[in-house]
């Protein structure tokens, strides 16, 4: 049979750039939730689930333009992809890329070290991590992550435990 994999893509133009949002994985068999935004010459990832290199293969999608990994968990479901992803990406020549997630990114990262390893390769990781952001003070102090295109601040959900009396 005949696969065909679909891509949502919405594209917003201004005056001052153009932003194009494409939905790469939903939360299926081979794929997992991840959206690639493009700005201008710039393209941030939001998750790297086992599947995506493979994906951005099959559709032709450039990996050597993704300027930063965003993450929104630090589990397999958000993560399986990246070490496949860096390497393949610096293959291509790239030299640097950032990976901004939750607390513990940069471990996780750092235990990728001995198999994740290109020695012209420099990959920036940051904690989103702050008391800062929080329903005591729910203005933020910093960006964790900005460039041209982009500032990108941490908002962190937790659940509460169900009301037994609803």
């Amino acid at each position: 049979s005949n696969k065909q994999s679909k891509r949502l893509s919405v594209a917003f133009d201004s005056a001052e750039m153009k932003l194009d949002f494409q939905v790469l994985g939903t939360d299926t068999g081979d794929t997992t939730p991840c959206f690639m935004i493009q700005c201008e010459n710039k393209r941030y990832l939001i998750n790297c689930g086992e599947g995506t290199q493979r994906f951005c293969t099959e559709h032709k999608m450039r990996m050597s333009k993704i300027d930063a990994i965003f993450l929104t968990r630090l589990s397999w479901h958000q993560t399986g992809g990246i070490p496949g992803m860096i390497l393949s990406i610096a293959d291509t020549g790239v030299r640097k890329m950032a990976i901004v997630g939750p607390p513990h990114t940069t471990a996780l990262m750092h235990s990728t070290r001995y198999f994740v390893y290109r020695p012209d390769f420099l990959m920036t990781t940051v904690d989103a991590t702050s008391d800062r952001f929080g329903p005591i003070n729910p203005e933020p102090a910093e960006f964790c992550f900005q460039d041209e295109h982009l500032r990108v601040v941490p908002i962190i959900l937790s659940l509460r435990p169900a009301d037994e009396d609803l």
